[in-house]
């Protein structure tokens, strides 16, 4: 008798409240976006799993923009109302888990803007392909020996003329040439990307 009365109360739960338990998984939706140069629809997705016994934790992904993830600061879910905020944006998702478990209506804030975006539960066939994160810089191995480059620079006659520039292995060449024109050598640069330098010139 207990049991079909078990049964009987968790039938009598509404859809949504049965199905909100079951929010864990990959979520995805557009994300129409006004500009200067007109509007531009943004592919976003977001990650839910659990973080604990009765904790979550979500991953958020704009994979038309860069391929960086961010991490939610805070999600709560109660009943069927999601909340998802991500500080390191400045923004907060805020949605509506659908009756049957795979749709959320909700909208995006940036800041002061607010923008409609409806979510959907991604499946392996539907899933959108998420970029590879950008490399992190190359740490310097803890076996490597650093060395010295040297330079030598001598004074030359101030009649000599201007001469190019030689290789000989690693080693560069020039004559009677200013720091500056060094500097654009080494770097690549335009004479107007360089800043300061008095008596350089």
């Amino acid at each position: 008798m207990r049991l079909l009365l078990s049964i009987f109360a968790l039938s009598a739960l509404p859809g949504s409240a049965l199905l909100a338990q079951d929010i864990t998984g990959t979520w995805q939706g557009t994300l129409k976006v006004n500009g200067p140069n007109g509007s531009a629809d943004l592919r976003t997705v977001m990650k839910i799993s659990r973080a604990d016994k009765d904790g979550l934790k979500a991953v958020f992904y704009s994979i038309d923009q860069d391929a960086t993830p961010f991490s939610a600061s805070n999600i709560t879910l109660k009943g069927s109302a999601l909340k998802v905020s991500i500080t390191a944006l400045n923004s907060v998702f805020e949605g509506t888990l659908g009756g049957d478990g795979n749709t959320i209506s909700g909208k995006w804030t940036q800041g002061a803007n607010a923008l409609p975006l409806n979510l959907v539960r991604a499946t392996d066939q539907t899933a959108w392909t998420i970029p590879e994160p950008p490399p992190g810089p190359v740490m310097m191995p803890g076996t490597a020996k650093p060395e010295f480059t040297v330079a030598t620079i001598k004074p030359s006659r101030p009649d000599a003329p201007r001469g190019g520039y030689g290789f000989r292995g690693q080693d560069v060449t020039t004559t009677n040439v200013t720091v500056n024109w060094l500097i654009k050598l080494a770097y690549n640069m335009h004479a107007h990307q360089i800043s300061g330098g008095a008596g350089m010139a």
